[in-house]
């Protein structure tokens, strides 16, 4: 059997499934995928979900039909736990059912304020509704905001505002459960050996919930919200040149080399950091292919800047605020 650590890297719109073979590591990750730190070289599986902190929820005339794969940015919405409450509280709220993008169900649904704003329940609503989420956690918030959102559609439902809350919980549990299970299948990963590592900033909205379901442990590591800017900021750029040159010139290459380094700048590479290729057949008349690649930030050990620092950086470093 293989044991496993399994990496949730929850953000806003869905979550990324991973296994590696060689070094005995399973990976669950999701969002803007960070896929830097490289743990294993060999067979790296990849499963993707429409699920995570930001997910909407669709109902039905019974209860939830579903959560996501639509996250709340996409249909303009923010988050009723990272609303003020003075803005829910200023006047009648009103249910509306949409569709985030043309083609999508119109069983999304939102909630529209006195002001004409518009918000909405996600995973990490619920979870904060439940009192899931400590407030260490990035994913806290105003618990109470959350639950006045959710009330009129509870109302709706006929159910309470914490039935609702698990309802929402337990269509993504249903999702990523079937989600780890046939990874672990697949790759005899022993489930006693396993453990949850929550990332990304909706980590704490549903991996201590899936790991009590599941009965597996886990864990929130420190700095887990920028997790993925940190994988960005370390990641390679490569770009590549190609040209058609009949018996290319050491001017031609020179050339084709400075067009690939300009492409491989232009993409946020460090100038000190660029190694160019060049490759050419032969025979006459056929391409001539130039690449130039290097990591968009270099990071050293010995540098002591916090992880906060680096997802600051990139735009990731704050709750989504109204």
């Amino acid at each position: 059997m293989v044991s496993a650590a399994l990496q949730i890297d929850f953000h806003e719109t869905a979550f990324e499934l991973f296994a590696q073979r060689r070094q005995r590591i399973g990976l669950l990750a999701a969002g803007c995928s960070i896929h830097c730190i490289q743990i294993a070289p060999d067979r790296l599986d990849v499963r993707i979900l429409g699920c995570a902190g930001g997910s909407m929820v669709r109902i039905n005339d019974h209860g939830v039909e579903d959560v996501g794969p639509r996250s709340a940015h996409i249909a303009g919405c923010e988050y009723a736990c990272f609303t003020p409450e003075e803005e829910i509280d200023a006047g009648p709220l009103t249910i509306e059912m949409l569709s985030p993008k043309p083609g999508d169900p119109s069983d999304y649904v939102a909630i529209k304020l006195a002001s004409g704003k518009r918000i909405c329940f996600t995973n990490t609503d619920a979870a904060n509704v439940l009192g899931l989420i400590d407030e260490k956690y990035f994913a806290h918030g105003n618990a109470s905001a959350a639950r006045k959102c959710m009330q009129p559609v509870a109302d709706k439902l006929g159910i309470t505002v914490e039935e609702l809350a698990t309802q929402i919980l337990d269509k993504d549990f249903e999702k990523v459960n079937a989600c780890i299970n046939a990874l672990a299948d697949k790759y005899q990963l022993d489930h006693d050996a396993m453990k949850l590592v929550g990332c990304g900033g909706g980590a704490a909205s549903l991996v201590p919930y899936c790991a009590k379901k599941m009965g597996l442990q886990y864990s929130i590591p420190e700095n887990a919200e920028v997790i993925s800017s940190i994988g960005v900021a370390l990641s390679m750029v490569r770009d590549v040149v190609e040209r058609v040159i009949p018996n290319p010139t050491q001017e031609d290459i020179k050339e084709l080399k400075k067009e690939a380094t300009d492409a491989a700048l232009g993409s946020g590479a460090s100038p000190d950091t660029v190694e160019v290729h060049h490759e050419n057949d032969s025979q006459p008349g056929t391409p001539v292919s130039a690449s130039g690649q290097a990591p968009k930030v270099l990071l050293h050990p010995s540098e002591k800047a916090p992880a906060t620092a680096a997802g600051q950086a990139l735009g990731a470093g704050s709750k989504p605020q109204s």
